[in-house]
């Protein structure tokens, strides 16, 4: 039997980390590390597509005597993909996972609930899934980055989304992480070949 060539195996690799053919994804040069607050009643608008109209905004304030903050759409136009309907928290997502219109969605979702161990925030860094109109008409599938650091305010680090209708968006996976599964798949075709010439 043939052993691929390394060549081959890395190219594989590569497509196997990279997001779905034909996606148009636009990365958001608006929403950049855009610091958030814990300060009861504080709001900040989120224009991910830099059309100057709010897509999301990330509010906080007490919910039930407790501090929380949630990313909502005050249209009900724009939606956030959660994980049921019944405690509302957003949906997270990691590298390599999909965002895809077939979840639930709502204009609301939860990011921080004080001392819920359900909270989103409790991962530190992570993804949350959105559809919204994308300069106003074109209905897009996105994705926003959050990161709840142990100390210091919570900021929302970079979001995307793929300009075509109904399709779905990829996480993005971390060059380190790429790269290492390069070095695992040329390990593994080394010692296939180092097994076979031994024989």
């Amino acid at each position: 039997m043939k052993i691929p060539s390394l060549g081959n195996l890395t190219a594989l690799a590569v497509l196997c980390a990279a997001p779905t053919v034909g996606a148009a994804v636009v990365f958001s040069t608006t929403v950049v590390d855009v610091p958030l607050s814990y300060t009861d009643g504080s709001s900040l608008n989120l224009d991910i597509d830099g059309d100057l109209t709010t897509d999301f905004t990330v509010h906080t304030e007490m919910i039930s005597g407790k501090l929380g903050m949630y990313l909502f759409d005050e249209n009900a136009e724009n939606n956030v993909a959660l994980v049921d309907t019944i405690d509302y928290f957003a949906k997270t997502f990691g590298p390599g996972e999909t965002v895809t219109t077939g979840l639930e969605f709502s204009n609301y979702g939860l990011l921080y609930v004080q001392d819920n161990p359900s909270s989103p925030s409790n991962l530190g860094t992570f993804y949350v899934g959105t559809t919204f109109l994308a300069s106003g008409s074109d209905l897009s599938i996105g994705w926003i980055k959050f990161s709840f650091p142990v100390s210091g305010n919570p900021t929302a680090v970079s979001a995307a989304y793929d300009t075509l209708e109904n399709s779905g968006i990829m996480i993005p996976v971390p060059e380190t992480s790429v790269y290492t599964t390069i070095g695992a798949v040329g390990l593994a075709a080394f010692a296939a070949w180092r097994r076979r010439s031994i024989k």
